[in-house]
């Protein structure tokens, strides 16, 4: 992901909600979470990764699509790194602030 994409994971936790940060978008009700932004920090779209997940875990080609769909114009997930980097990459996501580069 790090030619298309800057991941910034950001903990949320009784002792550390980080309130100050997340307030700068959208509420949500739980995590993981993604935030996409533009590489402004203009903010583009909110995702509950529920619908990016397999069991316990992230399903790759989803996941590989959701980036596909909100990389910035003419780039791929094919064209940026292969399945297994890939999967090392969404593996393990809390909340994310995925930022085009």
């Amino acid at each position: 992901m790090a030619q298309g994409y800057l991941v910034v994971k950001v903990n949320w936790s009784r002792e550390n909600r980080n309130e100050a940060f997340l307030s700068q978008y959208p509420s949500i009700r739980g995590y993981p979470h993604i935030f996409v932004l533009e590489k402004d920090g203009t903010f583009l779209h909110s995702q509950n990764t529920a619908e990016l997940e397999e069991g316990r875990s992230y399903d790759l080609d989803v996941m590989l699509a959701f980036l596909d769909r909100w990389a910035p114009p003419s780039t791929t997930t094919a064209s940026r790194y292969g399945n297994a980097s890939a999967a090392k990459h969404v593996r393990d996501m809390r909340y994310s602030l995925v930022s085009h580069r």
